[in-house]
């Protein structure tokens, strides 16, 4: 995360605090007046759908874990390939820099 972003991400986690506090939190009883990071905190949805151009040839992706109705679906990603795919199954391919989200 940039400084910038790491910025922004502090002042609105902070903004949207002192909203619900002045909105609603300061009506409730002072049992209830906290707010739970493990309760608020947005997380991104992994199994959401990318754009994504592949940097590198990486064999053997797996795409789907194998269920009772089906067999996993593994695939092989070659340099150049654009393909739009569920984020997690990539996630650690984008981390190194192997595919690039578009």
């Amino acid at each position: 995360m940039s400084p910038d972003e790491y910025t922004f991400a502090k002042e609105y986690s902070e903004n949207m605090e002192n909203h619900f506090k002045v909105l609603a939190l300061r009506h409730m009883p002072p049992n209830l007046q906290a707010l739970d990071p493990k309760h608020t905190v947005m997380r991104p949805n992994l199994d959401s759908y990318v754009f994504l151009r592949v940097n590198e040839d990486t064999a053997g992706v797996l795409v789907e874990e194998e269920t009772a109705e089906a067999g996993e679906e593994v695939i092989d990603l070659e340099k150049g390939d654009q393909l739009i795919i569920r984020y997690r199954p990539v996630a650690t391919l984008v981390d190194s820099g192997a595919v690039g989200l578009i």
